[in-house]
């Protein structure tokens, strides 16, 4: 037909292939991760060719036959060119609130955490200090299920989906302090908590006038393409392939001491 024409009309006919994943029926806490290096797709096609005097392309016994029809096959390399589409069904899942934070990774869901209302900034912003360090804790709540929570979470600036400023000044060398988030365990090597060195992040805040959309930060499970290659590599994709999730405690006056925490050092600078 006229899709086999040229390779240019191919190209343009056949736009690529859709895999699909169906759930499991055991274990629902994987994702099946397809290695792609040597994937192919085989076309098989026939067409009419003639014969030579001496060839017997369809093995008849017959010799010089006109129009005979002839199986062929065509491989193609898929290459490193991947494009993948995640559509998320929220349905399911739990909905986040004062009291629980449920984070999942893959279709699942990012959660937000808002820093600082406008009383705690004006507080800050009218104070002569100097932010020396910020850190933010979210702990786990251990009583929800433990077999597939993240090593690692991941914070950024939710409303521009860009990396914090920690963590560029972290790729940058500009600090020795890594902005953190990974898995911290108990005496009994139970997970426990998340913690977070955020005094970039913290610092600039409180040197903007309109500050807001730094106000409220995002939590993801952490995925590899979130690290940062280059100065200008900020941006924060939307899709993760890693399938974990936790269950966080949140602002909830009876999760006690295991709260959200964000704390704030600084030195009083004297005129």
């Amino acid at each position: 037909g006229a899709e086999f024409v040229s390779t240019d009309a191919f190209q343009h006919y056949f736009g690529g292939l859709i895999i699909e994943a169906e759930e499991l029926a055991d274990d629902k806490s994987h994702i099946v991760s397809l290695s792609m290096a040597n994937a192919k797709m085989t076309i098989y096609y026939s067409n009419d060719e003639d014969e030579g005097e001496t060839q017997d392309l369809n093995g008849n016994g017959t010799l010089g036959e006109q129009g005979v029809r002839v199986k062929h096959d065509f491989v193609f390399s898929l290459g490193s060119i991947k494009s993948n589409t995640l559509v998320r069904d929220n349905t399911g899942y739990h909905q986040s609130g004062d009291d629980r934070l449920y984070v999942q990774g893959a279709a699942g869901s990012d959660i937000t955490v808002e820093l600082l209302g406008e009383e705690n900034l004006e507080e800050l912003q009218n104070n002569n200090w100097l932010i020396t360090g910020a850190k933010l804790t979210l702990y786990v709540d251990q009583n929800a299920s433990s077999n597939i929570i993240p090593e690692q979470l991941f914070l950024y600036n939710y409303d521009d989906r860009e990396q914090l400023r920690d963590a560029i000044n972290f790729a940058l060398n500009l600090s020795n302090t890594s902005i953190g988030g990974d898995l911290k365990r108990d005496e009994d090597g139970n997970p426990y908590k998340y913690e977070f060195n955020i005094t970039a992040a913290i610092s600039e805040i409180l040197k903007l006038d309109d500050p807001d959309p730094l106000f409220k930060l995002g939590l993801s499970v952490y995925n590899s393409s979130y690290a940062i290659t280059n100065i200008n590599d900020i941006s924060v994709k939307n899709y993760n392939w890693n399938p974990k999730g936790v269950v966080l405690y949140g602002n909830d006056m009876n999760a006690g001491d295991k709260r959200i925490k964000l704390e704030i050092s600084y030195s009083e600078i004297n005129n």
